[in-house]
Order: structure tokens, then C-alpha cells, then sequence
């Protein structure tokens, strides 16, 4: 399928979700192909806005680099624990991967919007809008029961906070140096 096309069945998808339409599910492309190409959004929603947010509030090509390197550990927490979660409660894994991937990539330029017209980060926010998503996806997607899909969006949810702290918890371990 055209990935142009398979982009706006998931943001109809999506829509869906929200407003529990029925037929929401089969928005979501089924295959590994559609799982690649939310991916691939992704990052291109990753970069584009970062490219934009570099080129108002100023930044060099390393700090570039490395944001989207960051960036792309919330989208590896939460495909793991999909798949993880899709594996062990038996969910349908691709359309679950597609629509995470999807619900992360939509929520970046909401966040640039956020940042440049009201001068303030609502990432706190994105948070609790993605655990809803997540929850929407496990309960329609996944056809979960309500605990489940509950548990699962919570998990997901420390997913995308715990892979960034990960990094940092990482790179600043180590001794201390000598203060003399």
C-alpha cells in the first residue's frame, strides 16, 4: 500500500479510536511493511520538527544528532513493550506496533506547536494523552479486557519515561573526579 495512504488511514484510525467508532482496528495496515513505514514516519516527524525547533530557538548539527537519538528511545520502549505485551496476551502484534508507532509520530508536531505558539512544553500532557491512546489501542486493537488494556498502557507509558532516564543514568554513572 502506498505509505501516503496507509498515513491517513491511521490518522482516521485513530480518530476512530478516540471517538469509538467501529471499524477502527482495520485502519491500522497488518503487515511488517506498515509497521515500517510508521516507523519511518516517525522519524521523519522526529526530524522535521526538530529541524524546525533548531532553526527558531537555534542549535548545531551534533545537538541534532543527538536529539534524535534520544527521541527514538521512547519509540523503542514502547514498541518493545507492545510486542512483548502483543506476544504474551496474544494481540494482533502488527497493527498494535502501527498504531503506537503512529500515535508517538502524531504527537510530535502537536508538542512543536505547543512549544512555539504557547512558549511552554507539554510533554506532561502528551503522557497522559498517550496512555489513553495506548489504552484506546489494547481495548479496540487488541480487543483486551478494561484491566488489561489499563495495564498495558501504564507499562507503556514508563516505557517512554525509563528509556530516556536510562541514557542519561548510563552516561553519568562513574567516579566522581578528584576535587583538589
Amino acid at each position: 500500500m502506498n505509505p501516503f495512504a496507509e498515513l491517513g488511514n491511521a490518522a482516521i484510525g485513530w480518530l476512530d479510536l478516540i471517538a469509538a467508532r467501529d471499524g477502527a482496528a482495520a485502519r491500522f495496515g497488518t503487515t511488517g511493511r506498515s509497521v515500517a513505514n510508521a516507523i519511518g514516519f516517525f522519524f521523519v516527524t522526529v526530524v522535521a520538527c526538530l529541524l524546525i525547533q533548531a532553526l527558531v530557538f537555534g542549535g548545531d548539527w551534533l545537538s541534532l544528532w543527538i536529539a534524535i537519538a534520544i527521541a527514538a528511545l521512547p519509540l523503542l520502549g514502547a514498541l518493545a513493550v507492545t510486542w512483548i505485551s502483543a506476544t504474551v496476551l496474544k494481540m494482533p502484534a502488527q497493527p498494535m506496533l502501527t498504531a503506537v508507532a503512529y500515535a508517538l509520530a502524531f504527537a510530535w508536531p502537536l508538542r512543536l506547536a505547543a512549544l512555539l505558539l504557547l512558549r511552554t512544553d507539554i510533554g506532561l500532557a502528551l503522557l497522559g494523552a498517550l496512555g489513553y491512546l495506548f489504552y484506546r489501542a489494547a481495548r479496540v486493537i487488541g480487543a483486551q479486557p478494561r484491566a488489561t488494556a489499563m495495564a498495558y498502557a501504564i507499562v507503556a507509558v514508563i516505557a517512554l519515561v525509563l528509556m530516556p532516564f536510562a541514557l542519561y543514568m548510563l552516561t553519568a554513572s562513574g567516579p566522581l573526579p578528584d576535587q583538589q
